[in-house]
């Protein structure tokens, strides 16, 4: 009966024993399936960022250049057009301002200043209506002034224009711009 009991003891400890490997591989096993699930999860985050970074990268070099349109720069620039420039050398200037310079040569000015050619041009008038109010200001002063700044100078030089011109040409000078920005 000792014999036995000791027999069966051993039988008990050798099957604990046998359990206790069968729980402690199926806890390793459960353990590298989550290890392997969270590096995949990690590998799929990191694989999606690095296409959104590329995506994002990709959205920003396709972005207008300075010269169609500069970063924080009044849209108002934006409708300047050619017959714009054509009714202030015609009716004000009364010589090329802007049309004298070739469009590279705007494109040129407007990229090294870091704005939109429709700036260059705009603030090449102003330059030219500054002389001709007598309040002269270089290209390169008026090029370091803020849209807000610029808008406001151009208002006093087109108001010390207009106090030169009679009611009727003055009236017939605000249609044609208005019309040409249409």
């Amino acid at each position: 009966m000792l014999i036995q009991a000791k027999h069966t003891q051993c039988v008990h400890i050798f099957s604990v024993a046998e359990n206790a490997h069968k729980i402690l591989y199926f806890s390793q096993n459960k353990n590298m399936k989550n290890l392997v699930g969270r590096s995949a999860r990690f590998l799929k985050i990191c694989i999606f960022s690095a296409v959104f970074a590329a995506f994002f990268a990709i959205s920003i070099a396709l972005l207008p250049t300075s010269t169609a349109y500069a970063k924080g720069e009044s849209p108002l620039y934006q409708k300047l057009n050619d017959e714009v420039v054509r009714l202030y050398e015609e009716e004000i200037a009364g010589e090329p301002v802007v049309t004298r310079l070739d469009d590279m040569a705007i494109s040129n000015l407007a990229e090294a200043n870091g704005f939109s050619v429709k700036k260059a041009q705009a603030l090449l008038m102003l330059q030219d209506l500054s002389t001709r109010v007598g309040e002269t200001r270089t290209f390169k002063d008026l090029s370091a002034l803020s849209d807000y700044k610029i808008f406001k100078f151009g208002k006093h030089c087109v108001d010390s224009y207009s106090k030169t011109l009679s009611k009727d040409k003055k009236d017939e000078l605000k249609r044609k711009f208005l019309e040409a920005i249409k």
